[in-house]
């Protein structure tokens, strides 16, 4: 399926969500919780692979990309245990929930 990543996170007012005075965007939050890694978490050198290639793949120029439902799965678990419940939503609501 084709989802557009472009454009900023907003807040329930309509602003733009900043992190150190930078507009927050959709694509940052999915590739940083591709990327990022808890302390405790164990995950395997091919798992580590295939988030880092999505990462990749969703960080390009592109306002749109072609993701599997398998993806959409992951990127789902991984924002959500990455990011605030705002974050959360404007992601999902891009996934089509």
């Amino acid at each position: 399926m084709r989802i557009n990543i472009s454009g900023n996170v907003r807040n329930l007012n309509g602003e733009d969500v900043t992190e150190e005075g930078v507009p927050l965007t959709i694509r940052a939050v999915i590739v940083n919780s591709l990327l990022g890694q808890f302390q405790a978490e164990i995950i395997s050198g091919v798992e580590k692979l295939r988030r880092f290639k999505l990462a990749e793949k969703i960080s390009g120029n592109a306002s749109e990309v072609d993701l599997t439902a398998e993806d959409v799965v992951l990127i789902k678990d991984q924002v959500a245990k990455h990011y605030s419940p705002l974050a959360v939503g404007r992601v999902y609501e891009r996934l089509c929930i």
